[in-house]
């Protein structure tokens, strides 16, 4: 399941494309403000990057005892937050590309988000250390 999470902004990044060479997204009435929008999506993805490492770390779980010897995996709901906050940039990129059809953003965006994801998830799936 944290696999299929992982890749989402891979399907997204393709989707986009595929939707970009038939024809279907208009570009006429896209808001003229794109690199405004660039460096809020920048903003947001650094944020849910943080909120996801924090997530995967344990960082929001409760504390476990100092005389426990052995590294905290996060729980499973844990997991799978840390998981999807990771694939929120690709979702960013995405929507950016639909409004403004920035294909550098699309690629940077979604891989930057399925690379943490991946991350993510081959952490939790080979367990800590």
């Amino acid at each position: 399941m944290l696999w299929s999470i992982a890749a989402e902004p891979l399907f997204l990044a393709a989707l986009a494309l595929f939707l970009n060479r038939l024809g279907t997204l208009p570009r006429d009435g896209a808001p003229p403000d794109g690199d405004v929008m660039l460096i809020v999506f920048s903003a947001l993805s650094l944020g849910a990057l943080w909120a996801g490492f924090r997530f995967a770390a344990g960082g929001f779980a409760p504390k476990r005892p100092s005389f426990s010897t052995e590294p905290a995996m996060p729980t499973f709901g844990h997991q799978i937050a840390a998981v999807a906050l990771a694939a929120v940039p690709g979702m960013l990129g995405f929507v950016h590309y639909l409004l403004y059809g920035m294909d550098w953003v699309l690629l940077a965006f979604c891989l930057g988000g399925f690379a943490a994801a991946a991350r993510h998830a081959l952490f939790f799936g080979s367990g800590p250390g």
